[in-house]
């Protein structure tokens, strides 16, 4: 139990729902990218994560509503482009177009290329992209989440190397709401941490 002179007992009380997600949202934001047929989208995911490290497979949770859950869900597979600072503009564009009024790929003025397994557009203008291909899905309260097994991954030379390489530029977006973002800051080493 703690003392009445501990941090919990001192803290702010946070209203349950509105933007409490936003307090465990500590993940990059990612522009995930899929088709189905002549349709196309693009979307900005905040709530991403890998859930398997044998088989590789990640997550993503799409709002049930939004255009890009139905290509998505009608797709064979998504691709989660990995957009750093330079891509701010793009990142927060594509968050806020639907793709129902339109191509968003046109829309933004891009021209994507092909994923090599899946032939799903891929982001030249992100540093990094993995391709997957949908293993399952789930649909939790307004949100559907999307499996993907791991099929590729690629990146530019020293964005990553075992670990993101933020002292060589690897700067990735975090999504603090509205239109407020954070890249990562200085590179911090744990003492007496071991490799495992």
């Amino acid at each position: 139990m703690a003392d009445s002179g501990s941090r919990a007992q001192g803290a702010a009380k946070v209203r349950v729902g509105g933007s409490l997600h936003r307090l465990l949202n500590t993940g990059a934001v990612v522009l995930v990218s899929s088709s189905s047929g002549s349709r196309r989208t693009l979307l900005t995911v905040a709530w991403q994560m890998p859930v398997s490290m044998e088989p590789p497979i990640v997550a993503v949770s799409v709002g049930n509503e939004r255009y890009s859950h139905e290509v998505i869900a009608e797709a064979r597979g998504f691709v989660i482009n990995l957009p750093s600072l330079e891509n701010l503009d793009l990142v927060w564009k594509a968050g806020i177009v639907s793709g129902r009024d339109g191509d968003k790929f046109d829309a933004l003025g891009l021209s994507p290329g092909l994923s090599p397994h899946l032939g799903l557009p891929v982001l030249d203008e992100c540093p990094a992209w993995i391709e997957c291909e949908t293993h399952s899905s789930t649909d939790v309260g307004d949100h559907t989440v999307f499996f993907g097994r791991i099929l590729e991954a690629r990146e530019e030379p020293g964005f990553f190397s075992e670990r993101l390489r933020v002292e060589s530029g690897a700067r990735l977006l975090h999504h603090l709401g509205g239109r407020w973002f954070h890249t990562p800051g200085p590179l911090v080493e744990a003492e007496g941490a071991s490799e495992e």
